[in-house]
């Protein structure tokens, strides 16, 4: 599990350097900020090892802007987010939002050599919705083929609100592991057991 979910965010992590221009291509955006990102982890290395506070700071910084976090969570809860309090839909956000960050800090380290190979955007009819390929590169393993599908804001910013990993969803993954766990305990008690995981890992 803590393979896939570093395979879905390596790639991610590179689209965050701190949000693209107003109609910048889908495209354009993964491209331009691949190197800047990726960057900034290789020359302070050595330094985000010895802080994870600090690592996960950066790491929040750079992905959470290019994110669409309520409509992951609203497709991620599925059925349940219909009946889900406002409340309930925010620290579902919050908690996820935070398992995603620390489970890339611990994973990053081992990524950060990759490289990646962008293809134009695939538009849906209204212009408002991309599918973004890519192919990542890592290092002794083989290429893994990392898919966005992308939506434009109101500033026409694109944000990302799907990731699929050769083939396996992000969203489907979590929403049949999340969904189980709901049947089971209700939706606050999965958002507590994302609270108490995040509260541990967030201590060191």
């Amino acid at each position: 599990m803590r393979n896939f979910i570093a395979a879905a965010l390596l790639a991610a992590l590179t689209l965050a350097a701190g949000g693209a221009a107003a109609e910048t291509p889908p495209d354009e955006v993964i491209r331009a900020t691949v190197k800047e990102v990726l960057g900034v982890i290789r020359e302070r290395r050595a330094e985000l090892q010895q802080n994870p506070r600090e690592l996960r700071a950066l790491i929040r910084t750079r992905v959470a802007p290019v994110f669409d976090a309520a409509r992951i969570a609203r497709l991620i809860l599925g059925r349940h987010y219909k009946t889900a309090s406002k409340r309930q839909v925010a620290d579902f956000i919050r908690e996820f939002e935070d398992f995603l960050i620390r489970t890339y800090s611990s994973a990053v380290f081992e990524y950060d050599r990759l490289e990646i190979t962008v293809q134009p955007p695939q538009f849906n009819s209204k212009g408002d919705k991309a599918l973004v390929k890519s192919v990542v590169e890592l290092p002794a393993r083989d290429p893994v083929k990392v898919h966005y599908k992308m939506r434009a804001d109101k500033n026409r910013r694109w944000r990302i609100y799907e990731v699929t990993v050769n083939g396996i969803s992000l969203i489907t993954n979590y929403r049949t592991i999340y969904g189980k766990l709901i049947e089971r305990e209700g939706l606050d008690g999965l958002i507590a057991q994302l609270a108490a995981k995040n509260r541990k890992h967030g201590e060191q």
